[in-house]
């Protein structure tokens, strides 16, 4: 379980990095998102063998992105997805849908 500071310096971290982050996008700077999913399974994970992970990564490379997936046998599965996004993305949902 969590301890109460643990969490207080998640809100701190999270904070100061969505600060940084509003900085660099005002700066003109493009924006990185990088995920990295992790499991401890049994690996052996193949995009050739079905469609479930190829298909993620058609619709990843459908928005620019790449999707890396890494799964020796026996030691589970990591996929790394990263996209670069316009300097115009904004962090705090300034842009509304305006349907």
């Amino acid at each position: 379980m969590t301890g109460l500071s643990e969490q207080s310096g998640l809100v701190s971290v999270s904070d100061e990095a969505r600060r940084r982050l509003e900085h660099d996008l005002h700066d003109g700077a493009q924006l990185q998102l990088v995920l990295s999913v992790t499991d401890d399974g049994p690996g052996g994970a193949d995009v050739h063998a079905g469609t479930g992970l190829r298909g993620l990564m058609d619709r990843w490379a459908a928005v620019g992105g790449e999707l890396l997936i890494d799964s020796p046998a026996g030691h589970g599965t990591r996929i790394l997805a990263r996209l670069t996004l316009p300097a115009s993305a904004s962090p705090s949902g300034d842009q509304q849908d305006k349907g």
